[in-house]
């Protein structure tokens, strides 16, 4: 791009390159995710490319994006299809974003994307309403129990997510499976749900955090799954471990 600025360029295109605009330019359903997991493929085996050049000219991370990237705005911005919970690393939560100090709301909930995912949708009192005023609510399409015991919350141990998610499957028992987290080299256990092999059949897991909610008799949980080992699930979209007994 830097070379076209100040010269004519005169591009040749080979096969390579014709499959290379042939995913850039594919509208298909979960065409998105299928760049996503090409940039993560051409980063891992050949380090650069032209997608991964081009991003690094415009100066844009291809594994992760922060809030501490965006700019400030004048007025009120509303943000999706980037799901909330990768911008969050110290707990699994899939509540709207809401930066007052940038002017940014980020509402995707990763609804379709994300097996835990849930669809938020923003609340205005009126049709003038500042940030302030704006709330928000959730549906999802898990059960929903109620917690008949109380408990305390304990912060998570290991957070993976999925810009580094690669594991190794160590043992297996009910319904739970022990990884070795590979660039942390931490093993937890995971329910074996959230474990998929990728096109290079390596393991990997599926946005998990092993944290324990905090909960009170009566609290209302989306129950993503029950085995064993207990009742993972959300409360008010924050994901985690309940441990208690449970009532319909």
């Amino acid at each position: 791009m830097e070379l076209a600025a100040n010269a004519q360029v005169f591009v040749s295109e080979g096969n390579v390159e014709e499959h290379r605009l042939e995913i850039l330019c594919d509208t298909t359903a979960g065409s998105e995710e299928r760049f996503r997991e090409f940039i993560r493929w051409q980063k891992k085996h050949w380090g650069r490319g032209l997608f991964l050049d081009m991003l690094a000219e415009l100066d844009i991370s291809a594994t992760e994006l922060t809030l501490e990237d965006t700019p400030a705005f004048s007025r009120c911005v509303v943000t999706g299809h980037w799901p909330v919970s990768l911008y969050r690393h110290e707990e699994a939560d899939l509540r709207p974003i809401f930066e007052y100090e940038r002017r940014i709301i980020c509402m995707d909930g990763g609804c379709g994307l994300k097996e835990v995912g849930q669809l938020n949708a923003l609340v205005f009192p009126d049709k003038d309403a500042g940030m302030e005023e704006i709330g928000w609510e959730y549906c999802d399409s898990f059960p929903v129990v109620t917690a008949l015991d109380g408990q305390e919350g304990k912060h998570k141990t290991l957070y993976i997510q999925y810009f580094d998610s690669r594991v190794d499957r160590l043992e297996e028992r009910e319904g739970m499976v022990c990884c070795r987290h590979l660039s942390s080299d931490r093993t937890l256990w995971v329910p074996s749900a959230f474990l998929y092999l990728d096109d290079d059949k390596e393991w990997h897991v599926d946005d998990y955090c092993d944290a324990q909610l905090e909960v009170k008799p009566g609290d209302r949980i989306s129950v993503v799954i029950r085995n064993a080992a207990g009742c993972y699930g959300k409360i008010n979209g924050v994901l985690g471990w309940y441990y208690g007994r449970c009532g319909e």
